[in-house]
């Protein structure tokens, strides 16, 4: 629209011009009619002057504008990268499709759903798109980098409120917390037949190379609490649900009975 407006002004500027010459071409004018005209001339572009100034200044409050608009988005990409977002900081997409599965005691699939997302940590400059339950409806999907560090392993048992004694790993049950952790993610979850735990929460971490080498997941909630190899959870109904690590990316899910 500016550049329209520009264009516009120019085309004031050579009808103008264009009546100077034709004027200045008429034979047999006096003097006083070229007085005349050259007056008339004046004003017409004297009179077009704030035309040109008002298209300039238009111009330039645009201009910073847009200047302004683009320091805006990129203030609120880097503080989306602070806190987890879709990309990382060197602006690589999510790659990685983890899966923890829930199975009963005989193998089968065991249906779940998330009923809330509450909350999630990744290591810095990771990316972090979702977590979600897809068909057919039995493992907690998650896109995210797979990066350990120490921080995010504090931040899963400071922001959850959870100590060692409520939480279990996949592999390494004999562990009693993990060192390092890709990320973790928090909700609430209905496990189908047995309840609904809330601020659930699965991480993902790493059996040493001389173990496994393989990714595990460490997984509780504040209302689980540790019995030898598995966890033991109060649900929202008024139940209780045991949880066993089973292989490296799957959980068990038992009655206590």
């Amino acid at each position: 629209m500016v550049i329209k407006s520009n264009n516009k002004n120019n085309s004031n500027y050579g009808s103008a011009n264009s009546n100077s010459n034709d004027d200045d071409g008429e034979a047999g004018g006096d003097c006083s009619s070229q007085n005349h005209e050259v007056s008339f001339i004046r004003r017409v572009v004297i009179g077009t002057k704030p035309v040109a100034i008002l298209a300039i200044l238009g111009f330039a409050v645009a201009t910073t504008g847009l200047l302004l608009m683009q320091s805006s988005l990129f203030v609120s990409d880097m503080l989306s990268n602070e806190v987890g977002s879709v990309t990382s900081t060197t602006g690589n997409p999510c790659d990685h499709n983890d899966e923890l599965k829930f199975r009963d005691k005989d193998g089968g699939a065991v249906s779940v759903y998330i009923k809330a997302r509450i909350g999630h940590d990744i290591t810095k400059g990771q990316c972090f798109n979702d977590f979600y339950v897809s068909y057919p409806y039995n493992y907690i999907g998650i896109q995210a980098g797979r990066q350990g560090s120490s921080d995010v392993a504090r931040s899963f048992f400071r922001v959850n409120h959870m100590g060692s004694n409520n939480v279990i790993a996949t592999l390494s049950e004999n562990d009693n917390s993990p060192a390092e952790l890709n990320y973790w993610v928090s909700m609430t979850l209905l496990i189908q037949d047995y309840g609904t735990i809330s601020h659930f929460v699965v991480a993902q971490g790493h059996v040493p190379q001389f173990l496994s080498g393989y990714n595990n997941y460490w997984f509780g909630a504040p209302r689980c609490r540790r019995l030898g190899h598995f966890l033991r959870c109060d649900t929202d109904e008024g139940h209780e649900v045991d949880l066993h690590g089973n292989g490296r990316d799957a959980i068990k899910v038992m009655h206590p009975w």
